[in-house]
C-alpha cells in the first residue's frame, strides 16, 4: 500500500492554513506595509497561528469531513476577502465604524457559509482536485511570504541608506519655518485666538480667515500647497509628483533641508528627515506600535461582512494583548490603536521635537518643514495635551481641545525661537492641509445635516466647508514682535504659500507664471475662482469620478456656502481617438489625454508598464461612417529566465480578440507590433469604448532576484493605433 504524501493526508488543513491564515494577512500587510513601516514582525502573528492550527489539526482533524470543512473555511476567507470584503474605513482614526453594503454582506455570507457546507457535503467527489489546490495554496502561499519579508527588508536598508544632501554654498537667508498642522480649522483657531493670552504668542502673525484648500484629504493638497498649483488635466501622477517643488527650490538656494513628516511626505531634497513612525517610536520606546491595527483589521478581514464591526470589536481586544506582549510597558501604552490617538500624539511628539532640534540648527539658511498629526481626528487629547480617551462632549468640542493643545506646542517652539534670538528674523508659515470635517463648524450648528455627497463622505455640507476651511497664518521676516497679532479678510489659499515663501526671501524670479497661487503680501489681490475638488477618498484623483464645488464667502463672515460646479472632467470631454492616429503612453506625449487607464503604473520615456493583472484602457472613438478593421499595439514584456513566459489575453468592450505571448529567447520582452482584427467588432460611437488586458503571470524585477524594484509588471504598453 503507497504512503499517503502529506497533501493527500492534510490537504484541508494546508489550505485552510495558507489561504486563510497566510495569504490574507501577508496580502494586507503588502498593500500596507509603508503605514506599518515595514515592520516584519507584523508577520509572526500569522505564522505561530498557523504552526498553532497545522499542530491541532494534525491530532484533532484528521478525518475526512474536517478535512474538507477546514479546506472549504480556507477558500472562502480568501475569496470573500479579495472580492466581497466589507468596506473598511481609511486607517485614519476618523472613524473604527465599518460600513456595509447590504449586498455584499449577503453575497459575502452565501460564499463564506457556503463553499464549507459544500465542500463538507459533496468534498468527497473533488479529493483530487482539492489536493492539487493544497499543493498551489501552500506554494503560492510560500511565494507572498518570500515577497513581504524581501520588499520589507529592501525598504529598511534603502532607508537606512538615504544619503546625507550637502548644502550648497550661497548667500545669508532667513530661516523657513513650516509647521502644518494636520486637520487645523480657521474658525476653531481663531476663537481660540480670541483670548488675548492666545494672540500675545502670536506677533507678528497675519492670519487669513478667509483660507481654504483647494483638496479635502492630505496626499492631494500636500502637492497644491507645495507647487502653487491644482490639478486640472493631464497624468495625475506627474503633478502629485509636484510635492518636492518648494524644497526643490529651497535646496537650490542653500537651504539646509529638515523634514519631520510621515514618510509620503518626505522628499529626496531632505538633509536631513524623521518620519513620524520614527518620531513615535522614539518618545515612546514602542518599537512595534501598528501591531494591534494590523491584528484586529486581519480578524475583520477573515470573519463573515456581516459581523465586521462585532469582530472588529473583538479584534481591538485582542489586539491590545498583543500590543501588551510585543512593547514594552510605559506611560503611553494605553494608545495602542490609531484609533485610540496614535497619530495625535505623534503630532505632540513632533512639535516637541522640533523645540529639542532648534538649538542645533543655524540662525540662517534653514528650512524646517514640521507635519504635526494634530488637531487630527480622534479626539483623545484634552487642552493640555493630555490623554483622557474618548470625549463625552460633542465632536466640535473635542476637536476645539485638541486646537487649543496644538496651539499651545507651537507657541512653545515660538518661544524657543525667540529665546534664540531667531522669532523675528525668521519666515514662519502655520497651516492645516484642511479642515477638520467632522467636527463640523466652530458655533457647532448644522441646518442640513443631509450627506453633501454620500458617494463620496457622509459629511453635511456644513462639514464640508469645515473640511476646506484650513488655517494659514504667516510671520514675515524682519517683523517687529511687538507687532500685534493682524486678522485679514483678504481671500486666501493654500496654493498661495509656494509663492508666498518664495516672494519673502526675495526670490521671485524663481516663481513660475503658469501656477494658481499668489503672493498674499503682494498689493494687488486678483479676482479668481474658489473651489475644491471632492472624491472618493483615495490615494489618485480619478478626474472623472471627481467633482468641483464653488465654495461662496464674504469678507466679513467667510464661507458660508457651496455648490456643485461639474464633474472634474466628463466622458465626453475625453478628446476622440481618430482612425490612423498613433497614440503613445511615453511621457514625451501629450496622448494620455485621449485615454483613462486603471492597472498602469506611472508614464516612463518609452511608455507604461502594467500595475496590475487586469489593465483597462477607455477611449472615445466619434468616426460613425468609418468601423476601424485593425488594432495595432505596440507592447514589450518583463520576461527573464526566472520568469520565461508571458501571456495575457485582450478584450475590447468584453469581447476576446485576440491572445499575446512573450518568452524568453532571442527577442525576449523587446518590443513587438501585435494586430487584432476588430473588422466584427463595431466600435462605440456614443459612448466609452473598453480595451481590457488581461494578464496571466506579472511580477516584480525584485520577486525574481533581479533587481531591488518592488513593482509588479508583465506587459510593457508604448502605442497603439486603430485603422
Amino acid at each position: 500500500m503507497n504512503k499517503k504524501t502529506i497533501p493527500q493526508r492534510y490537504f484541508g488543513i494546508i489550505i485552510f492554513v495558507f489561504s486563510g491564515i497566510i495569504i490574507v494577512p501577508h496580502l494586507y500587510y503588502l498593500l500596507n506595509r509603508d503605514a506599518f513601516n515595514n515592520d516584519i514582525s507584523l508577520l509572526s502573528l500569522p505564522l505561530v497561528l498557523a504552526f498553532i492550527v497545522f499542530f491541532l489539526g494534525h491530532f484533532f482533524l484528521r478525518n475526512q469531513i474536517f478535512q474538507n470543512l477546514l479546506a472549504g473555511l480556507g477558500l472562502s476567507i480568501l475569496l470573500c476577502d479579495q472580492f466581497l470584503r466589507p468596506e473598511i474605513s481609511l486607517l485614519d482614526g476618523a472613524s473604527r465604524e465599518i460600513i456595509i453594503n447590504p449586498w455584499i454582506a449577503a453575497f459575502n455570507a452565501l460564499v463564506f457559509l457556503g463553499i464549507p457546507i459544500f465542500f463538507v457535503l459533496k468534498g468527497k467527489h473533488f479529493n483530487k482536485l482539492l489536493i492539487n489546490l493544497a499543493t498551489i495554496t501552500a506554494y503560492l502561499g510560500l511565494a507572498i511570504m518570500a515577497v513581504s519579508y524581501i520588499i520589507s527588508i529592501v525598504s529598511i536598508e534603502n532607508n537606512k541608506a538615504n544619503p546625507v544632501r550637502e548644502t550648497q554654498e550661497t548667500s545669508i537667508q532667513p530661516n523657513i519655518y513650516f509647521i502644518w498642522l494636520d486637520a487645523m480649522e480657521t474658525g476653531y483657531m481663531t476663537k481660540h485666538l480670541d483670548d488675548p493670552e492666545s494672540r500675545e504668542n502670536f506677533q507678528g502673525f497675519t492670519l487669513f480667515k478667509n483660507n481654504t484648500s483647494n483638496y479635502l484629504y492630505t496626499l492631494q493638497s500636500y502637492p497644491s500647497f507645495m507647487s502653487g498649483t491644482v490639478y486640472k488635466d493631464g497624468p495625475y501622477e506627474r503633478w502629485s509628483q509636484r510635492g518636492d517643488n518648494l524644497r526643490k527650490d529651497l535646496s537650490e538656494l542653500g537651504y539646509n533641508v529638515t523634514s519631520y513628516a510621515k514618510s509620503d511626505f518626505l522628499s529626496s531634497y531632505d538633509n536631513t528627515s524623521y518620519s513620524a513612525d520614527d518620531i513615535h517610536s522614539t518618545w515612546t520606546k514602542t518599537n512595534h506600535p501598528f501591531v494591534a491595527d494590523f491584528a484586529s483589521y486581519w480578524m475583520v478581514k477573515s470573519f463573515p461582512a456581516f459581523m465586521a464591526n462585532q469582530t472588529l470589536e473583538a479584534g481591538t481586544i485582542v489586539g491590545g494583548i498583543l500590543h501588551d506582549l510585543f512593547n514594552e510597558h510605559s506611560e503611553y501604552s494605553e494608545i495602542k490603536t490609531i484609533a485610540d490617538g496614535i497619530e495625535p500624539l505623534t503630532g505632540i511628539f513632533t512639535l516637541n521635537q522640533i523645540v529639542e532640534d532648534e538649538e542645533k540648527r543655524t540662525s540662517h539658511n534653514e528650512f524646517v518643514m514640521a507635519q504635526a498629526i494634530i488637531p487630527h481626528s480622534p479626539f483623545m487629547f484634552d487642552c493640555d495635551c493630555n490623554f483622557r480617551g474618548e470625549y463625552n462632549g460633542t465632536k466640535s468640542e473635542a476637536y476645539y481641545e485638541q486646537v487649543i493643545c496644538a496651539s499651545l506646542l507651537v507657541s512653545d517652539f515660538l518661544e524657543k525661537l525667540k529665546g534664540l534670538n531667531r522669532y523675528d528674523s525668521s519666515l514662519i508659515i502655520i497651516m492645516g492641509d484642511h479642515g477638520s470635517g467632522w467636527a463640523g463648524s466652530v458655533d457647532g450648528e448644522d441646518k442640513d445635516p443631509s450627506p453633501l455627497n454620500n458617494e463620496y463622505m457622509p459629511w453635511s455640507k456644513s462639514m464640508v466647508i469645515s473640511r476646506a476651511s484650513a488655517l494659514l497664518m504667516v510671520k514675515p521676516p524682519k517683523t517687529d514682535a511687538s507687532i500685534d497679532l493682524k486678522i485679514s479678510e483678504r481671500e486666501t489659499q493654500l496654493v498661495d504659500i509656494y509663492p508666498t515663501i518664495l516672494s519673502a526671501i526675495g526670490h521671485n524670479e524663481n516663481i513660475p507664471n503658469n501656477i494658481h497661487g499668489v503672493d498674499v503680501f503682494n498689493s494687488i489681490s486678483p479676482e479668481r475662482e474658489k473651489f475644491i475638488t471632492y472624491f472618493k477618498p483615495s490615494r489618485t484623483i480619478d478626474p472623472y469620478n471627481a467633482d468641483v464645488y464653488d465654495l461662496f464667502y464674504t469678507r466679513n463672515d467667510g464661507i458660508h456656502d457651496i455648490a456643485f460646479r461639474s464633474k472634474l472632467r466628463n466622458f465626453d470631454q475625453l478628446p476622440p481617438i481618430t482612425s490612423g492616429k498613433q497614440i503613445s503612453f511615453s511621457s514625451n506625449s501629450l496622448d494620455s489625454q485621449f485615454y483613462i487607464n486603471s492597472g498602469l503604473h506611472a508614464m516612463e520615456t518609452w511608455g507604461r508598464w502594467s500595475s496590475d493583472k487586469i489593465v483597462r484602457i477607455q477611449f472615445n472613438y466619434s468616426e460613425s461612417d468609418h468601423a476601424p478593421k485593425l488594432l495595432s499595439m505596440n507592447l514589450s514584456a518583463f520576461v527573464h529566465s526566472n520568469h520565461p513566459v508571458l501571456r495575457a489575453e485582450a478584450y475590447l468592450n468584453s469581447t476576446l480578440i485576440g491572445e499575446i505571448e512573450f518568452k524568453t529567447g532571442a527577442r525576449k520582452g523587446n518590443p513587438r507590433e501585435f494586430e487584432f482584427d476588430i473588422s466584427t467588432h463595431k466600435l462605440d460611437t456614443a459612448s466609452l469604448n473598453t480595451l481590457e488586458f488581461r494578464i496571466e503571470n506579472p511580477t516584480s524585477p525584485q520577486a525574481i532576484g533581479l533587481s531591488n524594484d518592488s513593482r509588479s509588471i508583465g506587459l510593457g504598453f508604448r502605442s497603439m493605433t486603430l485603422d
